[in-house]
């Protein structure tokens, strides 16, 4: 039987808990940006966005039930990152959401986040580590990355986005264990999320267009109760009743 999870990490070089992301469950891929690291895929000069693609695309075909994306500044809060590594694998094993990210300070400032909860809905997930279950990858990833010139951001906004509209509440926080990025990255964010909200708009059909949460509107990270399930599965058709299935984004996705 194969491993259930699989972590996918961008870096620079050389990255320190490279190791602890694998264990008898979890493999690890990493990718590097810069520099040449033996075992490491090595494409200069992607994004964000196309960075994670490209590791999707190298991992999709191994039978995981989970990828985990990572920034290689996310850093566990009060535990080694191999504990926090297999504390939110035993979650994700607990609760079997379909997207789900470890607490993350942001949405402590936006007031969403109540902490005597284990596990809450959230409208969107932190980029900054992120699971997703193999049920979404045909309508999530690869990540969006045409806006990436004017903002990173839009690929992950998009990304939520999407997921909110087919599958909502089944996005999650576990509220237990916390990340922190420990540096901050220059990247493009000139237009912010605004990109991918016009792109929304422009692919939900007229009727479903109040689905659309602007990045800055005050439902933009709203709490819905969390949906939970063994499996999520959804047919095209299905995700035609809120999408232009003919809008470029859809074109070669299907389940």
């Amino acid at each position: 039987m194969g491993k259930k999870f699989v972590w996918c990490v961008n870096t620079a070089g050389q990255y320190k808990h490279f190791e602890a992301m694998k264990s008898d469950r979890s493999d690890a891929v990493a990718r590097s940006f810069e520099e040449r690291v033996d075992g490491y895929l090595y494409s200069p000069g992607l994004t964000w966005a196309t960075g994670r693609s490209q590791m999707y695309e190298h991992v999709r075909n191994g039978g995981y039930e989970y990828i985990l994306f990572t920034d290689d500044d996310a850093e566990f809060v009060g535990l080694s990152q191999y504990e926090g590594f297999r504390r939110f694998e035993a979650l994700l094993d607990e609760f079997n959401p379909l997207i789900a990210s470890p607490r993350y300070s942001w949405h402590l400032n936006d007031g969403q986040l109540d902490l005597n909860l284990r596990v809450q809905g959230l409208v969107a997930a932190s980029g900054c580590m992120t699971a997703l279950r193999r049920d979404c990858w045909w309508a999530l990833l690869p990540y969006w990355g045409e806006y990436d010139g004017l903002s990173w951001w839009n690929a992950e906004q998009i990304c939520n986005r999407v997921a909110a509209v087919l599958w909502h509440g089944a996005t999650v926080h576990f509220n237990e264990i916390a990340i922190e990025n420990t540096r901050r990255g220059t990247y493009p964010m000139s237009d912010k999320c605004a990109s991918g909200d016009a792109m929304m708009v422009e692919m939900l059909r007229p009727e479903w267009r109040h689905l659309v949460w602007p990045h800055n509107s005050p439902g933009s990270f709203a709490s819905p109760p969390p949906m939970l399930r063994e499996t999520y599965p959804l047919t095209l058709n299905e995700a035609g009743r809120y999408f232009d299935l003919s809008h470029r984004y859809w074109q070669g996705r299907h389940p």
